[in-house]
């Protein structure tokens, strides 16, 4: 009610202007004043819009029309008679009526651009400061413009504070190039959206990690205005992407790793050293497992297996990288080693194996294992894995409990 009675404030206001003007230009023929009936009827254009300038029109045509009409008026400098009077004033009120209605109509559209534009700011001020991801508009060098309120919960700085700062100063120093370079695909792609992960910095000096999607943003010429940046906390997230990962690579029986990181450690290896690097690879199997099974029940086994586990720990060097490839059945990588070296290893190893309570509820229970040793050279994992197996074979067949160097 109190914009509505504000507005008809305004248009009666203007209006009396426009009639005051109107009455004190045609009240008298000396003069040429007709210009100041258009500034009036213009004014009332912008002030009330087209409804006004409409009714503005109006008024200005009958009184200069009356006025016109009873003799008087500027127009009467024209001529005196009264038909050319008519037609200039005609003409006048033509040339206010293509001045102003353009003027009205462009003032209507910047007002609806206006009004358009208050809404999507409050609805963009809404969802900024309800929203748990983090807003933040920065120009195209990445110094910050607006940071949403969220960068207080989630990094703990002040959005005030962070005006005028470079977006990378809150970004941990390992992925700098990265989100520099993610910046600056942000301004190749003049509008796509980018996204990047990276380690962000919270206000204490620790790191969390932030999935970022930006695009540019392009003013009216094409050119980019700045850049709109949402970044969601995906630290827990990233958190169980790698428990699952380090899941997929592990034995969770014996918390080794599984056949698959295996290979993948050892060309990793093979990759850093090349064909120059004298390592080894050795094969072990528990003798009789399929008996302890029987004998004294799978979790008797379960526990053999992790028993092993952790005696291969503590006997292999630090270097060393042993892995459960399946069942009874573990690999070990012996890194900088000789073959001589590598049996020397893997035979203390056997030794403990066989003189060790793996299964402490079960003090009479003994294991022993085989095992084959071979050279990993050039020809791969698989076939030195092979050639292993062949010599861990030749070991079983010998008695078991003792091992074989591949031929």
């Amino acid at each position: 009610m109190a914009v509505l009675a504000a507005k008809w404030r305004d248009m009666l206001a203007v209006l009396g202007l426009v009639l005051a003007t109107s009455l004190l230009v045609f009240s008298q023929s000396q003069l040429p004043l007709l210009f100041l009936p258009i500034l009036a009827v213009i004014l009332a254009a912008v002030r009330t819009g087209r409804e006004g300038a409409a009714i503005a029109v109006v008024v200005l045509a009958i009184l200069g029309d009356v006025a016109t009409v009873a003799g008087r008026g500027p127009v009467l400098l024209v001529s005196g008679e009264l038909g050319p009077q008519l037609q200039s004033f005609q003409f006048f009120l033509a040339a206010t009526v293509l001045t102003v209605l353009p003027v009205s109509a462009d003032l209507q559209n910047r007002s609806q651009i206006l009004r358009r534009l208050r809404v999507s700011e409050e609805r963009f001020r809404v969802l900024a400061e309800h929203s748990a991801d983090i807003l933040m508009h920065m120009n195209a060098e990445g110094r910050i413009r607006y940071v949403s309120p969220s960068m207080q919960t989630l990094g703990g700085h002040s959005p005030e504070q962070l005006i005028g700062m470079n977006g990378l100063d809150f970004v941990a120093p390992e992925h700098a190039e990265l989100v520099r370079a993610g910046h600056a695909k942000v301004l190749a792609s003049r509008g796509e959206v980018v996204s990047f992960r990276y380690l962000g910095l919270t206000v204490t000096g620790g790191k969390r990690w932030f999935h970022t999607q930006s695009r540019a943003l392009l003013d009216e010429d094409g050119n980019i205005d700045g850049v709109l940046s949402v970044s969601r906390d995906v630290t827990e997230q990233v958190a169980e992407e790698e428990r699952l990962q380090a899941a997929a690579l592990t034995d969770l029986l014996t918390g080794l790793p599984n056949r698959r990181a295996f290979q993948s450690l050892v060309k990793a290896r093979r990759q850093a050293v090349g064909d120059d690097g004298q390592d080894c690879i050795a094969l072990l199997d528990i003798d009789f497992f399929k008996r302890v099974n029987d004998s004294w029940g799978h979790d008797a086994g379960d526990e053999v297996l992790r028993g092993f586990a952790i005696v291969a720990r503590r006997e292999l060097r630090q270097k060393d990288v042993v892995a459960r490839l399946g069942g009874e059945e573990f690999a070990i990588l012996l890194p900088d080693t000789s073959l001589v070296q590598a049996m020397q290893i893997c035979e203390r190893l056997r030794a403990t194996i066989g003189r060790s309570m793996l299964v402490r509820r079960l003090p009479e229970m003994r294991v022993t294992v085989s095992g084959g040793v071979a050279a990993l050279g050039p020809e791969g994992l698989e076939c030195v894995l092979k050639v292993a197996d062949d010599a861990l074979y030749t070991a079983k067949r010998s008695g078991r409990d003792q091992l074989a160097l591949a031929a």
